[in-house]
């Protein structure tokens, strides 16, 4: 026999907000034993915004890697380079425009794409450059 889930209890005449199939599975994943739930989760297509976050992050460091690659500049001033230029591409109104054909305005506007907006300092681009990120 398979136990039936006790439906969520609220406050008089409150409206219960039922979760959907994807918060349920993550919550289902997230109590099976790790190596169990690292083996399901494929399998189930599980989409997290933690997974979303961490793609949208790779495709902005994508972004800054080409970006600098075939510049010829030493890391630390291929970073205060894009530092100045996305800097100077953000103040143009970039979000109201189409994606730019220009390959190097195109890149910039990937990454402020991929960054929701945001600039960034030449230390988190160089940290980008070298292989590391903070978050």
């Amino acid at each position: 026999m398979i136990a039936q889930e006790a439906e969520p209890r609220t406050a008089k005449g409150a409206q219960v907000a039922h979760p959907g199939p994807q918060t349920r599975l993550t919550a289902i994943l997230a109590r099976l034993p790790a190596d169990d739930a690292a083996w399901l989760a494929p399998r189930v297509n599980v989409d997290t915004a933690e997974d979303r976050r961490a793609a949208r992050l790779a495709r902005r460091d994508a972004a800054i890697l080409k970006a600098v690659e075939g510049t010829g500049l030493r890391p630390c001033r291929a970073a205060s380079e894009l530092e100045r230029d996305l800097g100077r591409y953000a103040a143009t109104g970039w979000q109201r425009q189409e994606t730019p054909t220009e390959p190097r305005r195109a890149l910039l506007h990937s990454i402020l794409k991929e960054n929701n907006g945001k600039t960034l300092g030449w230390r988190q681009l160089l940290n980008i450059i070298d292989g590391y990120r903070s978050g």
